[in-house]
């Protein structure tokens, strides 16, 4: 009786979710079916039209309403046309429902159409006909209309908190100063720094990207390596423009409990410039991004500040918006004083270019492919089950990412001639979705949104003037683990040479130095939504109160394990079924292990998992992404257990042998139960230096249900199978490892000889993960929810 509450229960759950979406669906083909009957075809094709374009935005539209907060509102104060027009269009398909709420909801719409079929046939008199035409008109109103003002209704607080939250931010960045003390030191040094648009680490080349985005800054690099610093690990602690660059520009009061945690708009903070003006540092801005009230918080005390205007009385708020990055970077260049000695101050550049729509801020010359990494692969093989694929989307942004890449080097040629010491600083106030179809838009949180490059460069007269301020920099930096747009202010106080002081405790504002391991804020990114907090953790097992909602993502988790565990196992974590080139990309900005599973036919080498059909993704694009990544790569190869199939796969592994890529095979359990056995094509690839895997049965899941059930091991027969499977692996010599499923753990670590092999799983929680002795084992792969799976 339990289970069958149980199943109602989660049914139920099921359907309130998905409810805002799903009603309406169904009011609308109630209502073809009734303008049908009525014989109103002109007004039933368009209610059909009507109800696709809900089936196309209606899923991300309504997630994107239920998942509101006070920041998602307040985009909204000064809307662009463009800006909305490019939000829907990049949302398409960003979010679908899956399978299992389309056959619930098509089982509610066959019982809902069954019921008025019937209501109609029994209420066919002329007496009753208007009654039922009057009940149904009424619910289709009900379904179509009142369903979506709920879901908007239920966020009245958050709406109610966004119309006043400039006066709350206002008077929490404006607490009394009065008591903060900024004490200078001589050899402080000027900052240009250059703040990006929509620029994620993900996609540039200098970070692994395997598309030729940032060329120049690769150049560059190589050039003057004793000079640049790139710094690993950089994440925004928003996905939003405002939120972030608010965050980057203040000095937040230490929160001092758990309770007092809130978001950036929330929390009580000092902005940085007027701090940094009683220690007579100048800030000087030029920039081709509007700042509008709330940037104005941090930025209007700035000495200089050429900035375009929001025109909020026009259709087009925006219009001042014109003019390309590169014009408004040589206005910002030229106002770099042209004596030998630069007084100490901040020179920013704010620039445009990454905000979508992607081509339409950037020049027509850079509207190019960056390559032709896609040229030849289907949508399928790089997007997955995202709908509406679109990869000129992704060419799109990657193109602008190039321009940025032509703009950073300009700028830092343009540093590294001064005849004065400058100190150059990039990072831009988010990243972006293009795979995911996400865009930046906070309620659809996923890694690469705020995942973010920070480059510090010191040209050779700041480095001759302060050495040891630039090698202190340097070591901390480029061993980064963490880094978050919160910790800017202490790299500029730093570099600037200031200290920030409370004079009444004596004890500086900035205790957290750039690059510092656990000097982060406790939650990457916190948002009011309704009465609630939307959470993204920066821990695996971190403990969330009942007022808080969990929205961190799978890369974002693995992450975050990976960080856990650093120093204390070797262990590799993997990212699971790799099977498109999103899926790769993402897995390897925040992993260096992939898992992807693999098919040989005749001499060709694709990556799909059966039944799934063939998309086109092959082993050499997987190498064309991964290769020079130092990167592991677990192939689990579905149909390896004949020679020919084993050879080919192997010739393969030789082309890529010196690609800095180490190789897991993983062989089916059947690999020896065919004529045709591969034992010497084994041998080959273990001889090459690889890592050769047994998986396991199925008889190992079975047999650690039968220990959990309390049946004797010598008593299964699942137990005896599975422990002379393992006995003949350990003795044949073929195999380095054997890999598992999490659910057979127990029967494994059961039979003594497993232990002379190495050990791997996967299908094991995120949280679980942490807790295993994880010096047991070789590689693991953590169950994940990717968007662009396949």
């Amino acid at each position: 009786m339990s289970l069958s509450i149980d199943f109602l229960t989660f049914l139920l759950n099921k359907a309130i979710l998905s409810q805002y979406f799903w009603l309406p669906v169904i009011g609308l083909l109630h209502l073809s079916i009734f303008l049908i009957l009525h014989n109103k075809k002109i007004s039933m094709l368009g209610v059909l039209l009507s109800l696709l374009a809900w089936i196309a935005i209606g899923h991300p539209l309504i997630e994107s309403i239920q998942n509101a907060g006070v920041d998602s509102f307040l985009e909204l104060r000064a809307p662009d046309v463009r800006e909305v027009i490019f939000w829907l269009y990049s949302n398409l398909g960003s979010t679908l429902p899956s399978l299992d709420y389309v056959m619930l909801w098509a089982a509610i719409a066959f019982i809902y159409t069954l019921f008025w079929t019937t209501l109609s046939i029994l209420l066919r008199s002329k007496e009753l006909f208007l009654f039922n035409k009057l009940c149904q008109s009424l619910c289709i109103i009900f379904l179509i209309l009142w369903m979506p003002f709920i879901s908007i209704a239920e966020k009245k607080s958050a709406f109610e908190l966004a119309s006043n939250q400039f006066n709350l931010t206002y008077a929490a960045f404006n607490s009394d100063d009065s008591e903060i003390k900024i004490s200078s030191f001589s050899k402080g040094l000027p900052v240009f720094l250059y703040i990006g648009e929509s620029t994620g680490s993900m996609h540039m080349q200098i970070y692994g990207y395997p598309r030729m985005t940032t060329p120049k800054l690769n150049l560059f690099l190589d050039q003057n390596q004793d000079n640049f610093i790139k710094v690993p690990n950089a994440w925004s602690t928003h996905t939003h423009t405002i939120p972030s660059l608010l965050d980057a520009f203040s000095v937040k009061e230490k929160q001092s409990k758990s309770s007092d945690i809130a978001s950036i708009f929330q929390r009580t903070a000092h902005p940085l410039i007027p701090l940094l003006a009683k220690a007579n540092i100048d800030t000087h801005i030029i920039a081709n991004h509007v700042h509008d009230d709330f940037l104005s918080i941090v930025f209007d005390q700035a000495k200089t500040l050429v900035v375009p205007k929001i025109d909020h009385g026009s259709l087009d708020p925006f219009k001042e918006l014109n003019t390309f990055d590169h014009e408004v970077l040589q206005q910002a260049l030229a106002m770099l004083p042209s004596e030998k000695e630069i007084p100490r101050a901040l020179y920013i550049f704010h620039s445009y270019a990454g905000h979508g729509d992607y081509e339409s801020f950037i020049p027509p010359a850079f509207h190019n492919n960056v390559d032709d990494l896609f040229l030849d692969i289907p949508a399928s093989a790089v997007m997955g089950n995202i709908s509406f694929k679109d990869v000129d989307h992704i060419e799109s942004y990657d193109s602008a990412v190039s321009y940025v890449d032509d703009n950073l080097v300009t700028s830092l040629n343009y540093i590294k001639e001064l005849d004065s010491p400058m100190v150059f600083i990039y990072f831009p106030d988010h990243g972006e979705s293009v795979y995911s179809r996400r865009g930046h838009d906070s309620s659809k949180f996923i890694s690469e949104m705020a995942q973010i490059p920070l480059f510090v460069y010191f040209n050779d007269l700041a480095i001759k003037n302060n050495p040891d301020l630039f090698h202190l920099i340097q070591d901390r930096l480029r061993n980064n683990k963490f880094a978050t747009l919160s910790q800017i202010p202490s790299l500029l106080s730093e570099v600037l040479g200031v200290e920030i002081v409370n004079q009444l405790t004596a004890e500086s504002l900035i205790k957290c130095k750039i690059g510092l391991i656990n000097c982060q804020d406790e939650f990457l990114l916190v948002r009011e939504v309704t009465d609630n907090k939307s959470i993204v953790r920066t821990q695996t097992s971190q403990q969330l109160r009942s007022d808080m909602i969990d929205k961190t993502d799978s890369a974002t988790d693995h992450y975050n394990l990976i960080r856990e565990i650093d120093g204390l196992s070797d262990v590799g974590v993997c990212y699971h079924r790799s099977n498109t080139a999103a899926k790769a990309i993402r897995g390897l900005s925040v992993t260096n292990c992939l898992e992807f599973d693999v098919m040989v036919n005749n001499q060709d080498v694709d990556i799909y998992h059966p039944p799934a059909k063939k998309t086109g993704f092959t082993f050499e694009t997987m190498m064309a992404i991964a290769q020079n990544r130092n990167a592991t790569l677990w192939i689990d190869g579905k149909n390896i257990q004949a020679s020919m199939e084993c050879q080919a796969l192997k010739n393969k592994l030789i082309l890529y042998k010196a690609a800095s890529t180490n190789f897991f095979i993983e062989f089916p359990s059947s690999v020896f139960d065919i004529e045709d056995k591969p034992e010497i094509c084994i041998n080959e690839i273990k001889m090459l230096g690889f890592s050769t895997s047994y998986y396991v049965p199925q008889a190992a899941t079975e047999c650690a249900l039968d220990i959990k059930q309390g049946i004797d091991f010598n008593s299964s027969n699942s137990c005896e199978e599975l422990q002379n499977r393992i006995l003949w692996v350990a003795e044949s010599g073929y195999f380095t490892d054997i890999s598992f499923d999490y659910s057979a753990y127990e029967a494994v670590r059961a039979i003594k000889q497993s232990k002379d092999l190495r050990w791997n799983i996967w299908g094991i929680d995120i949280n679980t993960a942490s807790t295993l002795p994880l010096d047991t084992f070789h590689l693991i792969i953590p169950s994940n929810q990717d968007p662009n799976t396949l």
